[in-house]
């Protein structure tokens, strides 16, 4: 569609981006945080050249606070890269499930999409930046869930390691303590059933096609109706 602007002829797109340099707006292609659109001129918006900042919390359950685990300068719609990434945080009683750009926990938590978005050491950031560690709360000390893997014993906040295209299987050997079980990742139930298998060209996160570190975390509950917990880890490189 096209529209008269004097004596030319122009498309309602250039329209549109003529409206957006009027006003001082800058679109920052390859952002996958949502602040992705630059208003020119107004405080607290980074130019081209200078730096972002990225703060990374993490709620404090003893303190009841957020701690400030790191703060990282960059340079604007850079990567944040696995070399600056902070190290995972540990606190008794609950298991760490990455890092996301929404605090979560003031909505309950439970809810995988009060997190918004995962951020990573890919994430490109466009603007200061605030990151937030997402919990989840265990119950038990995990010891009466025996998980096992082709290897033997997987021990609790242990990390299984299993080379790109291979496969393994995680399963609760002592499955009659249990009434019902859950497998989750990242707030999300990926079986209920007493095992879970990882392989070349498996349903999502069971791919093995793909590279990365998977928390996983069993909630279980016992025949005399008590929930345990227990979490490892399942780094596919």
């Amino acid at each position: 569609m096209y529209y008269s602007v004097g004596m030319r002829k122009t498309s309602l797109r250039a329209v549109f981006f003529a409206g957006l340099c009027a006003v001082g707006v800058e679109y920052l292609s390859g952002c996958v945080n949502p602040v992705n659109l630059k208003v020119q001129g107004k405080d607290n918006i980074s130019g081209p050249d200078t730096d972002v900042t990225v703060t990374f919390y993490s709620w404090n359950y003893t303190a009841s606070e957020n701690d400030v685990v790191k703060t990282l300068p960059l340079a604007r719609k850079s990567e944040i890269d696995a070399d600056n990434m902070p190290l995972d945080p540990v606190q008794p009683g609950y298991t760490f499930l990455g890092w996301w750009d929404k605090d979560g926990r003031i909505h309950g938590g439970a809810d995988v999409e009060d997190w918004g978005t995962q951020v990573t050491d890919a994430t490109i950031v466009c603007a200061d930046m605030d990151v937030f560690a997402r919990w989840l709360e265990l119950s038990g000390d995990g010891a009466l869930i025996q998980v096992y893997s082709s290897l033997g014993p997987v021990a609790q906040a242990s990390t299984m390691k299993i080379q790109i295209g291979g496969g393994d299987v995680f399963r609760i050997k002592n499955e009659d303590a249990f009434s019902s079980y859950k497998w989750i990742y990242n707030g999300d139930i990926i079986s209920i059933l007493s095992e879970i298998t990882f392989g070349s060209g498996g349903p999502g996160i069971f791919n093995t096609n793909n590279t990365g570190v998977r928390p996983i975390v069993i909630r279980a509950v016992t025949n005399e109706s008590k929930w345990e917990s227990s979490y490892f880890y399942v780094e596919v490189q």
